[in-house]
């Protein structure tokens, strides 16, 4: 292949990857809630940034603005540690809230009518 095709076809390749549409594209649907559609819509209405899309709430649903809300917590990942753990957690809390439960219907179950 000549360089100059070579060339062009390399920055074809950038100018898809690495412009601002992949990259505005890419950045809202890190926003939970908003899937591809979702993100070439807002892209199509003018919107760039997070702050656009704060600046336009009119155009999100309950889920959506609740992932641009948490969008900084939300898109850090958590290490497989951490989640362990948080999984132990919650693990230890529901059998904790279903043997309770449990024993508290047992003890309807027995008591007299």
């Amino acid at each position: 292949m000549p360089r100059d095709k070579h060339c062009s076809l390399a920055c074809q390749v950038q100018e898809v990857c690495g412009g601002e549409k992949a990259q505005t594209l890419e950045l809202f649907g890190r926003v939970w809630g908003a899937g591809p559609a979702t993100a070439l819509r807002w892209y199509e209405l003018g919107m760039r940034t997070l702050d656009d899309l704060r600046a336009r709430q009119d155009l999100l649903n309950r889920h959506q603005e609740v992932g641009l809300r948490l969008f900084s917590d939300l898109d850090v990942r958590m290490d497989r540690r951490e989640c362990t753990e948080i999984l132990q957690q919650v693990k230890e809390v529901a059998l904790k809230v279903m043997t309770e439960t449990d024993s508290r219907f047992t003890e309807r179950k027995e008591a007299p009518l």
